[in-house]
């Protein structure tokens, strides 16, 4: 399969699955040693729905000798934003079930209870991402055999992470009516070669599922992250990383495009070749200042499947002796009504996405415009919101997620004002075009002009 049928594929499905993507990695810092399942991070993650029905979820998993297993992790992600107002906790269990011929057989023991109570309203929104962990009452002992790990869940909004696989797995879904396992479940959905982000650790023969394998035929889901930051030498620089399961490919060719907001021809940027970590930058000279759209593309390598990704890049006027203004959004959500209020030093936009899904932004902002990132408040919805800080020498990257529908994003730089330079009190809005619009475009000029760059396609 070519590059460009892997990069067609890959833009139908991330608009049509109801997925969430990730880096996946290699978990560490557990108490005891994995000894049983994936320990991995994923791609996707399912969960309960507005009804808050009991989940149950697992995987089978071959056993190659005897070991004590103390508790088990699974990935989940837990969360409450503002529309969830009702006193429902979230709770969680795991289990080990014996085989049955590949279907889920006798329960052999659980795990204690987990519990996340719902935050205070003025605390929302709230998340957990990440492997949690459960202990056995006592420790379990297993022969060399095949085995269910498995997971419970029950909550407003909480899902369980999986992912597919070359490998021999079966993944299994279905509910269950109490937080305590039954001795046999019925009713149970199997899919084959997907499996739960779940693993039981302790003492004994080692025997996780190895990290995913990619080649030619079978190439790993490329993934790449773009910004755009203005340099203090005045030019612009388009910047990110090209990684494969959370590793950068390197000596990778990526090529840039770019149009104005509302027109129709993209235009050359250029190229360049990463670096031995994935890392990738490249000059950008734009005409004026105003609305954009910037798209970076790689075209896939033998192990590593073709990916693009376009953001939306505001550059607003300079004063004085500030570099210009410049903010960029990459995210996986539909980016719109990008917005500078010099007056109200205030940054905006609004983000949509599929419901039951987790969305994320990074939000490129320029250091001439604040000084001290830690001062920035941020709010979803009128409600305060928490980020992580990075920084390159020109820039901050404030990353932050939530719950996927419709929201309104602020940033206030007022608590940095000394730093906020004097900019025509006119908001420099940019309004991008519908997610499907965007992607479809792209594809089509992918497909008409092969491996050359996208440039001049209207």
């Amino acid at each position: 399969m070519n590059s460009r049928l892997h990069l067609t594929i890959m833009l139908v499905s991330l608009l049509t699955a109801p997925i969430l993507f990730g880096a996946i990695q290699v978990t560490n810092g557990q108490t005891n040693t994995p000894i049983l399942g994936y320990p991995y991070s994923a791609h996707q993650a399912e969960g309960t729905g507005s009804s808050y029905p009991g989940m149950f979820y697992g995987s089978n998993f071959q056993l190659k000798g005897a070991a004590t297993i103390t508790s088990m992790s699974c990935k989940l992600y837990i969360g409450y934003d503002m529309s969830q107002r009702n006193p429902c906790d979230t709770t969680y269990r795991f289990a080990i079930y014996r085989d049955n011929n590949g279907q889920i057989g006798e329960l052999i023991a659980q795990t204690e209870l987990g519990t996340v109570s719902k935050p205070a309203d003025n605390q929302l929104p709230f998340q957990i991402d990440d492997f949690q962990t459960l202990s056995f009452a006592s420790p379990v002992s297993l022969q060399a055999g095949t085995y269910w790990l498995t997971a419970f869940v029950l909550g407003p909004n909480v899902m369980v992470y999986d992912d597919l696989t070359n490998q021999t797995v079966q993944w299994a879904r279905g509910s269950l009516d109490s937080t305590t396992f039954p001795s046999t479940v019925n009713s149970v959905m199997y899919v084959d070669n997907r499996v739960v982000a779940i693993y039981a650790s302790g003492q004994g023969t080692a025997s996780v599922m190895p990290p995913p394998t990619v080649d030619a035929s079978n190439p790993g889901m490329s993934t790449i992250s773009i910004n755009c930051q203005s340099e203090a030498s005045g030019r612009m620089q388009v910047f990110g990383v090209l990684s494969l399961y959370g590793t950068g490919i390197p000596q990778a060719t990526v090529q840039f495009t770019y149009k104005s907001l509302g027109e129709s021809t993209w235009h050359q940027i250029g190229s360049t070749t990463t670096s031995s970590d994935g890392s990738y930058s490249v000059d950008w000279s734009p005409s004026s200042q105003g609305s954009y759209l910037v798209n970076a593309t790689y075209w896939g390598g033998t192990t590593s499947s073709a990916v693009f990704k376009a953001i939306p890049v505001l550059i607003a006027p300079a004063s004085g002796n500030q570099t210009q203004t410049v903010f960029s959004v990459d995210s996986n959500s539909v980016v719109a009504d990008l917005a500078f209020d010099s007056t109200a030093a205030q940054f905006s936009f609004s983000v949509t996405g599929q419901s039951g899904t987790m969305g994320y932004a990074d939000v490129c902002i320029s250091k001439s415009l604040v000084a001290d990132a830690s001062k920035i408040q941020a709010t979803i919805d009128g409600n305060p919101a928490n980020y992580t800080i990075s920084s390159t020498a020109e820039s901050w990257i404030l990353h932050f997620s939530y719950h996927h529908s419709s929201h309104n994003v602020q940033f206030n730089f007022k608590g940095d004002a000394s730093s906020v330079p004097e900019l025509p009190p006119q908001a420099w809005v940019i309004t991008l075009v519908a997610l499907f619009a965007l992607t479809t475009a792209i594809a089509l000029t992918v497909l008409k002009k092969g491996h050359g760059l996208i440039a001049n396609q209207k």
